[in-house]
């Protein structure tokens, strides 16, 4: 398994959507955006630690752990989807 940082995540992230962003994105959005980024690894990150707390049972922590998956990909796709309307 490749280990990536959250900042290589972030950069490949970054370097697929700003790309060919029509005007060009100011850093202002830039940094705003890095900071959602990294808020959302937070989030899963912290959601992971909490599964394996003692009071979570196993089929919560996988059934938790399935949602979260399912709405991350239910964004992506849609992400995905407008970036290649607008371009």
């Amino acid at each position: 398994m490749k280990r990536k940082t959250i900042e290589e995540e972030w950069q490949g992230f970054s370097g697929m959507i700003f790309a060919k962003m029509k005007p060009p994105p100011g850093p202002v959005q830039i940094e705003e955006t890095k900071r959602a980024f990294f808020a959302g690894a937070w989030a899963i990150l912290t959601a992971m630690k909490a599964v394996g707390e003692p009071d979570v049972s196993e089929s919560d922590g996988i059934n938790y752990l399935d949602d979260l998956q399912h709405e991350g990909e239910r964004f992506y796709q849609e992400l995905m989807r407008q970036h290649s309307e607008r371009n």
